[in-house]
């Protein structure tokens, strides 16, 4: 396979583009962390990572999961309707938490530290809401190819969180200004959305009014049915495999350990958004456009993809082993120790991530949600039992990441195989 081939004109623009946006994004994260991560202690930081994990775990199930079908119908007219009903769902999602937690939330909740029932009311809703909504529009652009816009989105919602969060710092506010920078990262990115949607929507002559409609509505909801009835729980299911080590240091540990967990988990993000999320979302594009029209050429797509993805992550690996450490007490201060320790185990679950993500778009596209729900089940399982002997065994903070990163690597692995056996058999089949 040629370099020249395996960097196709379109495939290396779309990256760039993606590729670039993302950079901006995490360079100007990267830029605020000194000054966040001395501003705010690390007890500041497990507090927001527990909100943090409660929100996404709840965002599985605000859309149904209806927002992944957009990339697959042949007209835009259709994708629309499943807009829409995205919408609708993350209405009525985020009412019913916001009423969860006004009524049980304290009861749930009250032992941990630095809960705030009120910031949970609240904030739970608004972050539901946001989530769904730039998920669902993010799908519709990954449809429409503008990766342009995406990329711009990534960059308005990283500053309005950074600028946030280093005012609230300056100003001495409390770490729960930590929340309401993710809310209002993701808030920005929601109105940024929906004002190039609703633009591209005129464009296309469509009303809104009647793609919305009732009858529209339910037709969507029972023709895609397969994605609320198998992708939520999958998708809950990994969203569990991934904070797993959030909720075992939450129950078993303190709050300042979580705090050093969080910052190790959005050190690594930031080269997983910057070239696998932007490699990965082209893939996913191309994907969905080659099972309608080209499916003779699925095969180097996916081995094309999986090749890049595994080179770019082993190269970050080795990055973040050699220069981890050094960096984080660099530019966050000695108070970060326990962070530059686990970092270099942690970055190994780029590789998982990387291989999770290919499988995960073959398996939705082909509307094969149930087989994946399997996969995702055992390998929910297989963690759970690896936390538990960490915990029977009482293995310190950093041989549980080191057990869950190699873990979840071989895991993922095994899920990017079923991937492929099920693309061979639809091109033996073609």
């Amino acid at each position: 396979m040629g370099i020249r081939k395996l960097l196709s004109q379109s495939f290396f623009k779309s990256f760039l583009v993606l590729a670039g946006g993302n950079l901006i994004a995490q360079l100007i994260q990267v830029i605020s962390y000194p000054f966040v991560t001395r501003f705010f202690t690390p007890t500041d930081f497990g507090i927001k990572a527990l909100f943090t994990t409660i929100l996404i775990l709840a965002t599985t199930f605000s859309t149904g999961k209806y927002e992944e079908a957009i990339p697959i119908p042949n007209s835009d007219e259709e994708a629309i309707h499943i807009v829409g009903l995205s919408a609708l769902l993350s209405v009525l999602v985020a009412i019913c938490l916001g009423i969860f937690f006004l009524l049980f939330g304290n009861y749930f909740f009250q032992n941990y530290e630095g809960y705030n029932n009120w910031v949970y009311v609240f904030g739970i809703p608004i972050g539901v809401f946001s989530v769904g909504l730039i998920n669902t529009f993010s799908q519709w652009h990954i449809r429409k190819k503008d990766f342009q816009i995406m990329s711009k989105v990534k960059v308005i919602q990283s500053s309005a969180k950074a600028s946030f969060e280093l005012y609230g710092g300056w100003m001495g506010f409390s770490g729960l200004i930590l929340i309401c920078g993710v809310l209002i990262g993701m808030g920005s990115g929601f109105f940024t959305y929906l004002k190039y949607f609703l633009k591209q929507v005129q464009n296309l002559g469509i009303q809104l009014k009647q793609s919305f409609s009732k009858a529209q509505l339910i037709s969507t909801l029972y023709r895609f049915i397969n994605f609320p009835k198998f992708a939520i729980a999958s998708g809950l299911i990994d969203r569990l495999n991934v904070h797993l080590p959030i909720l075992f240091f939450t129950l078993f540990s303190t709050m300042e350990v979580l705090g050093h967990y969080s910052i190790v988990v959005l050190l690594v993000a930031i080269p997983n958004v910057i070239f696998i999320e932007s490699i990965l979302k082209i893939f996913h594009s191309e994907l969905s456009n080659k099972l309608n029209f080209e499916k003779h050429q699925i095969m180097d797509l996916f081995f094309k993809n999986a090749f890049i993805v595994t080179g770019i992550c082993l190269i970050i690996i080795f990055c973040f082993f050699l220069f981890g450490k050094i960096f984080l007490l660099f530019a966050f201060g000695n108070q970060w120790g326990l962070a530059g320790e686990l970092l270099p185990y942690y970055s190994i679950t780029l590789l998982g991530a990387g291989w999770f993500y290919i499988s995960l778009y073959v398996f939705t596209l082909l509307e094969k949600q149930k087989l994946f729900l399997y996969y995702n089940f055992g390998k929910l399982l297989f963690l759970i039992l690896g936390f538990y002997f960490c915990w029977h065994l009482e293995f310190s903070s950093s041989s549980v990441v080191k057990t869950y990163s190699i873990g979840l690597v071989i895991l993922s692995f095994l899920q990017l195989g079923g991937a492929f056996l099920q693309l061979r058999l639809l091109v033996s089949k073609a």
